[in-house]
């Protein structure tokens, strides 16, 4: 038996491939049936082979020193004395340089581009409906400054085979109708797709229940139980489970369960918010990053999701009203005719991203066990 422990995007992927794969599994949840508040549920649903650039990248750390003084910035690291945040911070300062850039940039790029594959092979073979389309991404930018970075990520994106075009303002207004776009230009990368990630997470767990994987609601794990080397049980607040293997995809809470076996993991969560505008007046024909701003604006059917924002807290899921505002008003700087009152009263989504120091996975056996 193989258990995995989390639910999310990672954690009923594994399962959906492994099941297909004929290998007994179960699922661990720590949170209701009807809980949809974690980090797979409200992001921006883009899958972008696109994006291969880790966080940690030259400039990083610069820039992040000068957002700690805005309240709205689009970067804020949460100032506390905790160790493993200390260490994080250690490690992301080491990596971010040009070398790990192209290290890591050439690995997400794969990871990405077969990520989207997969989401097409789930969506083929079982007949999923989650406004999966593959229209590409733009990044649209505002400043000099910014089309100077935004073209030389461009062209380092096409010698990796990305189809990529560079677009003026008046090519970006031609592929959106709804919308006056307020910006100097933007770069159109043709491979990238989107979906409603929600839809998404809702279609999955009903294929598996139905087809018959266990699933335990409000599991949370407490511990393991041993017979020396080999992991036999998982303990939760629902009783205890036996296993043969087990896959930790807890996200942002992983490195908490990973000590308990011995496994450090430098990990923090990087909060984001997002709004979405149910039936929305207006839509975007391609999703969009606001490039000054970091904010992302997604069509997901008839609806459209703006969302945006890293602050990296810990597990701390308050909301931060400057930061929810800054979003608010960033999206009308680029969409000339966004009405600010539709996002006016929305609930905001508040989900953590796992950020590793260097960007990328934790993927693969843990050598101890």
């Amino acid at each position: 038996m193989i258990t995995i422990i989390g639910g999310g995007a990672i954690g009923l992927s594994t399962a959906y491939f492994l099941h297909k794969a004929g290998h007994p599994v179960q699922v661990l949840e720590r949170d209701a049936p009807q809980d949809v508040s974690g980090c797979s549920y409200g992001n921006a649903g883009m899958v972008v082979p696109s994006h291969f650039v880790p966080l940690a990248a030259p400039g990083v750390v610069r820039q992040g020193l000068k957002w700690m003084l805005d309240r709205r910035s689009p970067l804020y690291i949460k100032p506390r004395l905790d160790a493993d945040l200390l260490r994080w911070l250690w490690l992301f300062f080491r990596s971010a340089n040009q070398k790990n850039v192209l290290r890591a940039g050439d690995q997400l790029f794969r990871l990405n581009q077969a990520s989207r594959e997969l989401y097409t092979q789930i969506i083929e073979t079982e007949g999923f409906d989650m406004a999966y389309e593959r229209r590409g991404l733009m990044m649209l930018y505002q400043t000099p400054q910014m089309e100077a970075e935004e073209q030389h990520l461009a062209r380092e994106a096409q010698q990796l085979g990305i189809k990529t075009t560079v677009l003026d303002a008046q090519e970006v207004q031609a592929l959106e109708s709804d919308f006056v776009m307020k910006v100097r230009g933007g770069v159109h990368y043709h491979s990238d797709a989107h979906l409603d990630p929600g839809v998404f997470m809702g279609q999955l767990r009903n294929f598996l229940l139905d087809a018959g994987v266990p699933f335990y609601f409000g599991a949370e794990v407490q511990d393991f139980r041993l017979a020396g080397r080999r992991l036999t049980h998982v303990l939760t607040n629902r009783g205890d489970f036996a296993t043969d293997q087990v896959v930790l995809a807890m996200g942002a809470w992983s490195p908490a369960l990973s000590r308990k076996l011995g496994i450090t993991i430098p990990l923090q969560g990087g909060k984001g918010y997002s709004l979405t505008i149910q039936n929305a007046p207006r839509q975007l024909n391609i999703p969009s990053i606001l490039c000054e701003r970091k904010i992302a604006v997604t069509p997901m059917g008839q609806h459209l999701r703006v969302a945006g924002t890293m602050e990296i807290a810990g597990t701390n899921r308050a909301v931060s009203e400057a930061r929810l505002q800054g979003i608010k008003a960033g999206v009308g700087e680029y969409l000339g005719n966004f009405d600010p009152t539709w996002v006016e009263g929305l609930d905001p989504w508040i989900g953590l991203r796992p950020l590793s120091p260097d960007g990328l996975p934790y993927i693969g056996p843990c050598a101890a066990w």
